[in-house]
């Protein structure tokens, strides 16, 4: 919350994909009308969070999400502003991974169809339009993939126009890149005023996402080496972090520069850096999860396997830890449990999130009870809603575990 109170105190506003990010924009108190509420899978019960909170507007990615929202809003008594998020087609040089303005992406209403969605809005009794929005991608460095995207959407502007509907502002996304090295940076002042310049005769505001330009290269991650692990095929650095400090590397092979902090005349060789996942040890210093706390237990104390992407694109498990190994607490992907354990020990029916916390508390009542807890060689996929799956529920029954056993 220190980088996010920092963001508020400096007058900048927030852009949400998910009612976690939500709870924890309003939690610094900035005023609702600086947030915006992005992303494909908005679900019903986030629409109704962020109505309930009176955001600036919805960045509209699809027609049944226009409809969901308008039943919601209807049944609340309450009107829906809308942004149409327009998906321009504009190739941008950058990791095709997060390259967001392509017709072939998930992101936005094609260009083709923007108006038939805009005059379809207006004829629904809870919404009200208020803008037009686009984002083209993500690690971006030069200016003109922006521009390119600004005469598509001027040129919708003049057919809202002809059609009586009124926009009030435009959000042209985010996506500025930053130096991983050495590569040049677009001059943000010189961005701003092409933007603006391109504007001038529309009688709009203009809303940027600086996101990772700005906070991009305002932290390090330092990590220790554990062990290195060396065969004729290829040599590994194991390192007290993983994935969940740093996680885009693993996603799809970004690159992120590492530097020795204490530089020796050895000769070089090549290593592959990785981290660890599952946690054999517990600590309830909040938030008291592998996933969220990485490094802070060590690879000796972590058993499991994560799924990911190889260079060729092909999906591998890559497993950490021997097995069987014993635990204190698992993470509830795939749980088995003997029959005369489960009439023992129940799941406590007081634990207020549906999705997190349940397992590790089954985890903790059976170590207690004197049972064994373990993670097994059985090799399980595990569909997630991944960061979207972080939201006041997840914070609730985070406050419910530790409260039960932090004394324990």
């Amino acid at each position: 919350m220190t980088i996010l109170n920092l963001i508020a105190s400096e007058g900048l506003g927030f852009d949400v994909v998910s009612q976690g990010e939500l709870y924890r924009a309003l939690k610094t108190g900035v005023s609702t009308k600086k947030i915006v509420y992005s992303g494909v899978g908005k679900t019903r019960d986030e629409i109704k969070y962020a109505l309930e909170n009176n955001i600036l507007c919805f960045n509209v990615e699809s027609k049944d999400e226009l409809m969901a929202i308008d039943q919601e809003a209807s049944s609340m008594g309450l009107i829906a502003d809308i942004s149409i998020r327009v998906n321009p087609n504009v190739k941008v040089e950058t990791h095709p991974y997060i390259s967001t303005g392509m017709k072939d992406n998930k992101f936005g209403i094609q260009y083709e169809h923007v108006i038939d969605i805009y005059k379809q809005a207006r004829t629904l009794e809870s919404i009200n339009i208020i803008g037009i929005d686009f984002h083209i991608g993500s690690q971006i460095m030069s200016t003109s993939p922006y521009l390119e995207s600004i005469s598509s959407v001027k040129r919708i502007l003049e057919e809202l126009n002809d059609c009586k509907i009124k926009i009030t502002h435009i959000d042209v996304g985010g996506g500025l890149g930053i130096s991983y090295k050495d590569e040049s940076q677009i001059d943000r002042s010189n961005y701003v005023a092409k933007i603006l310049d391109s504007f001038k005769d529309n009688d709009v505001d203009i809303i940027f996402e600086p996101g990772r330009s700005i906070i991009g290269d305002c932290g390090i991650l330092v990590s220790t080496v554990q062990y290195t692990k060396e065969s004729d095929h290829k040599n590994f650095l194991i390192v007290d972090a993983s994935m969940s400090e740093l996680m885009r590397p693993a996603l799809y092979d970004a690159y992120h520069k590492i530097t020795p902090i204490i530089k020796t005349d050895a000769s070089c060789k090549k290593y592959d850096v990785v981290g660890c996942a599952g946690a054999k040890e517990v600590n309830l210093a909040p938030p008291a999860l592998w996933h969220l706390m990485g490094g802070g237990f060590g690879s000796p104390n972590l058993h499991g396997a994560v799924a990911h992407l190889d260079s060729k694109g092909k999906k591998r498990m890559t497993p950490f830890g021997s097995y069987p190994n014993r635990a204190i607490i698992i993470d509830g992907v795939f749980m088995a449990i003997k029959r005369k354990v489960f009439k023992k020990i129940k799941f406590d029916e007081s634990c207020p999130s549906k999705w997190h916390f349940y397992d590790l508390d089954y985890s903790m009542q059976c170590h207690k009870a004197g049972f064994k807890v373990g993670v097994g060689d059985i090799l399980v996929t595990h569909d997630s809603p991944g960061l979207e799956s972080f939201n006041e529920e997840f914070n609730k029954g985070q406050e419910w575990f530790l409260n039960k056993w932090k004394t324990k």
